[in-house]
């Protein structure tokens, strides 16, 4: 009799332990057909390549740049960059020089080395107006290569850099070396700043086109003397 429990007992223990082997092995199965179909595995974050900016140290590596590059680089290539606060609430909104910009010919069109940069420009817009510093939200605005006259005499319109989008691959290949560079507009007091109103889409108001006459300061006097000459005179 106590032979007979024994040998049930041994039988029962078979079929249990059969039974959880069977039950592992399809649960290894599953889970392993489960990560060869792409379930189960963490998602890993895409690295987004963003340029890394060191302050005093990135602006002077990018000023080195365009320095070394502008000499042979095509004209269309370079742009005059302008800064504006979204927030600004008026019919002219104030559009601030801070600098000029360029790429590499070959590398890519001038206002997309401008957002490329745009890290380091806007931080160098902050340092030169509080207004700027202050502001929410920035947006960077471009017009041909030295037009300043021009935008000054609301001749020229300025052109939005928010819908111009760079890839990771360029902005990898503008940084290497880098071949995009940087001239800030500099000056101590923030009086001596240039900006020009425009209307929201960096387009002149109607009628605000001026037509000035430009004379060295030894003419001024003479300038100043003739009666019914009304119009602009700029030293």
């Amino acid at each position: 009799m106590t032979l007979l429990l024994l040998l049930l007992l041994a039988c029962r223990l078979s079929l249990m332990e059969a039974a959880y082997l069977h039950i592992s092995t399809r649960t290894v199965r599953s889970s392993h057909a489960s990560m060869l179909a792409g379930f189960g595995k963490k998602p890993v974050p895409s690295k987004s390549v963003k340029p890394k900016f060191k302050g005093k140290e990135t602006i002077q590596t990018h000023m080195r740049a365009y320095n070394k590059l502008v000499g042979g680089t095509s004209h269309t290539n370079q742009v005059d960059v302008y800064v504006r606060s979204s927030s600004t609430m008026s019919v002219c909104r104030k559009f601030w020089f801070v600098g000029k910009s360029l790429a590499a010919d070959g590398l890519c069109d001038a206002v997309s080395a401008v957002v490329v940069q745009k890290r380091l420009i806007l931080e160098h817009a902050k340092l030169l107006q509080q207004e700027l510093a202050l502001a929410k939200e920035l947006q960077l605005w471009t017009a041909p290569r030295n037009s300043e006259i021009k935008v000054a005499e609301r001749r020229q319109p300025l052109q939005s850099a928010a819908s111009v989008r760079v890839t990771k691959d360029l902005i990898t290949a503008a940084l290497d070396g880098p071949q995009v560079g940087f001239e800030p507009e500099q000056y101590e007091n923030a009086r001596d700043g240039f900006f020009v109103r425009l209307q929201d889409d960096g387009t002149p108001p109607e009628g605000s086109t001026v037509y000035p006459r430009y004379v060295t300061p030894d003419s001024l006097a003479e300038e100043l003397a003739k009666e019914g000459d009304k119009s602009t005179i700029i030293i």
